[in-house]
């Protein structure tokens, strides 16, 4: 609750779609920011948006359900999830 996190501002055009990833673009040489600015409080953007935020004690299960369900998604550092019990 106390971090401050930052939103960094690119050019679109300097991004392609990166396809074994859904959603996720990259550059193949360094891109420097439009500009960059702080976000404000986190939970309360996403209250205001509508975004379903969930707290859970081991990402693991998510993990694996994901997996076993067939959909699309991805989960940075997925393989450092602790497994379900």
């Amino acid at each position: 609750m106390s971090a401050t996190v930052y939103r960094y501002a690119f050019e679109p055009s300097e991004f392609t779609p990166w396809p074994r990833a859904g959603g996720h673009h990259v550059s193949g040489r360094t891109v420097r920011p439009l500009h960059v600015e702080p976000v404000g409080e986190l939970l309360a953007l996403h209250a205001a948006t509508g975004i379903e935020l969930r707290f859970v004690p081991r990402i693991g299960p998510l993990v694996d359900a994901l997996r076993e369900s067939g959909l699309g998604f991805s989960v940075i550092r997925a393989r450092n999830a602790l497994p379900a019990e």
